[in-house]
């Protein structure tokens, strides 16, 4: 297996202090961040972005992963049979922008609308914490 190295965008359970955050933890954390692109952010104990009727930024962490992190990573979104792992703009505070691989996914799933694209914010909220 190569070393390659990929940048991630993540915004929901893989945040920090979420309970799915040890899968990309061996990453190197760059920047929080938000997409430059609007999408839709609907959550059902997951949040599910989707680029059908975007209405916001989504805001997140950006990561460096390599290989074998990336690949937990699709293992745990199910890529490409439930999330699709596509590439997308971020930008970072200072507004650097990166083109960063995201897991979107484009079914109808999650009830609750997300209307600032902030998981964080819904997690706290429902109790959600780390294992």
């Amino acid at each position: 297996m190569s070393n390659r190295k990929h940048i991630v965008f993540v915004y929901g359970t893989l945040l920090k202090g979420l309970r799915n955050h040890h899968v990309i933890e061996p990453g190197r954390f760059i920047a929080d961040g938000e997409t430059v692109e609007n999408f839709r952010m609907t959550a059902g104990g997951i949040p599910y972005v989707s680029r059908r009727d975007p209405i916001c930024r989504i805001k997140g962490e950006l990561y460096i992963v390599d290989d074998k992190t990336l690949a937990d990573l699709d293992r745990l979104e199910g890529h490409p049979r439930f999330y699709c792992r596509e590439e997308i703009e971020v930008e970072a505070p200072g507004g650097a922008v990166f083109t960063a691989w995201c897991y979107l996914c484009e079914r109808s799933a999650g009830h609750h609308l997300v209307d600032d694209g902030d998981f964080r914010r819904v997690a706290q909220a429902w109790g959600m914490e780390a294992r």
